[in-house]
C-alpha cells in the first residue's frame, strides 16, 4: 500500500500538471487569435453589410469569451454620414475546440453573440428609400440550385402532387436563363427519377419501385418529348 500512495500522488500531479498546460496553452492561443478580432469583426460585417464598420477594443475574458467595446455600423452610401448600428458592448461566445484544432476560421468558431444595449437609427433618404431596405433583400440564387428548385415546383405541378407549394414557391421566384430553361425538362425528369431512386429505402423495395417505375416512368417519357418541353415552357412563362 505504501508503494502504491506515491505513485497516485504523482499520476495526479501529472494530471492537474497537464491541465494547467492546456488550460494556459488553449487561452494562450485564444489571445493570439483575437488579437486579429478587431480586424476580422470588421472585414466580415463591411463585406455582408456593405457599410463602414468600427471596433474601439477587444478584451478576452476567458477561453471561450471575448468583450468587444465601441461597435459601430455606419449608414450604407447614398444617406447621411451617421450611425446606423451601434452597442457600447458585446459579448463574443467561441468554440474554443474548433479555434485550438483550427478546424474552423475565427469568424466561423463564433458561436453566439449577445449586444448590450444596441440601438439602430432609422431614416428615409430623399427618394424616400428606407436606410435598412437592402439588408431585407433575399440574396441571388446560385444557377445550379435556382434550377432545380424551379424544375421541383413545376414538377410537383405537372405531376399533382403538392400543388399548392409548387404554386406558391414560384411566385416572385425570378426568371431562368436561356441555358437553364434548356436544361429544365431535364431536370424535372430527373425529380421523378429521384422517387423512383427512394423505392429502396422503403420496407418493400421491390414492390415499391415497380409502383414507382409505373407512375414515374411515363412522365419521364412525356417530360422530354416534344409536347412536354413545350408544355413546361408554357407553363414557365404562365
Amino acid at each position: 500500500m505504501r508503494s502504491r500512495i506515491p505513485l497516485l500522488v504523482v499520476i495526479i500531479a501529472l494530471l492537474l500538471l497537464l491541465g494547467l498546460l492546456v488550460f494556459f496553452g488553449t487561452l494562450h492561443r485564444i489571445r493570439q487569435l483575437t488579437a486579429n478580432l478587431p480586424k476580422v469583426l470588421q472585414t466580415e460585417l463591411e463585406s455582408r453589410l456593405e457599410r463602414k464598420v468600427k471596433v474601439q477594443s477587444v478584451k478576452v475574458v476567458s477561453s471561450r469569451t471575448v468583450l468587444v467595446r465601441g461597435l459601430a455600423i455606419q449608414d450604407r452610401p447614398g444617406f447621411p454620414e451617421r450611425t446606423f448600428f451601434s452597442a457600447p458592448r458585446a459579448v463574443i461566445r467561441l468554440s474554443t475546440i474548433d479555434l485550438v484544432l483550427g478546424r474552423a476560421s475565427l469568424a466561423r468558431s463564433i458561436s453566439s453573440i449577445v449586444l448590450v444595449q444596441p440601438r439602430v437609427t432609422i431614416v428615409r433618404n430623399a427618394e424616400k428609400a428606407w436606410n435598412f431596405e437592402d439588408l431585407l433583400r433575399r440574396p441571388p440564387v446560385p444557377p445550379a440550385e435556382r434550377l432545380h428548385d424551379v424544375a421541383y415546383a413545376l414538377w410537383s405541378l405537372l405531376s399533382g402532387e403538392a400543388r399548392a407549394l409548387g404554386e406558391h414557391f414560384l411566385e416572385g421566384y425570378g426568371a431562368l436563363e436561356p441555358d437553364e430553361l434548356d436544361a429544365l425538362p431535364l431536370a424535372i425528369a430527373r425529380a421523378s427519377v429521384f422517387f423512383i431512386c427512394t423505392a429502396s429505402f422503403t420496407e418493400n423495395p421491390v414492390r415499391e419501385l415497380a409502383v414507382q417505375l409505373d407512375r414515374q416512368g411515363p412522365f419521364i417519357d412525356w417530360a422530354l418529348s416534344a409536347d412536354g418541353e413545350r408544355t413546361i415552357w408554357e407553363m414557365y412563362h404562365s
